[in-house]
């Protein structure tokens, strides 16, 4: 028997349903419903999922977590790299349009 071997993420995300006996690949370093916490986290979401493609070894989640601001302050680093996020995925919604 042979084994296969989860190798790092593809660069995409398929969100897909599956059927009553069959379960979705996971990874224990991601959040177990990745669909909703990009719908209620995004930024964190994009963070961690940079971090892991980019293999940044000296930044963990935990780092993620205490960006300093609020969300709301776009003077504070979280608040900006907020806006810079949504700036970037309304443009793509737009253009997708």
């Amino acid at each position: 028997s042979s084994s296969v071997g989860i190798g790092p993420p593809p660069e995409v995300i398929i969100l897909a349903a599956c059927g009553a006996k069959e379960t979705l690949p996971s990874d224990p370093s991601l959040p177990a419903d990745l669909f909703t916490s990009c719908l209620t986290t995004p930024l964190k979401v994009a963070l961690l999922w940079a971090m892991r493609r980019q293999k940044l070894t000296r930044v963990t989640e935990e780092m993620l977590d205490r960006i300093p601001g609020s969300l709301g302050d776009r003077k504070s680093p979280l608040g900006e790299l907020n806006w810079i996020f949504t700036a970037v995925t309304d443009a793509i919604a737009w253009t997708s349009l």
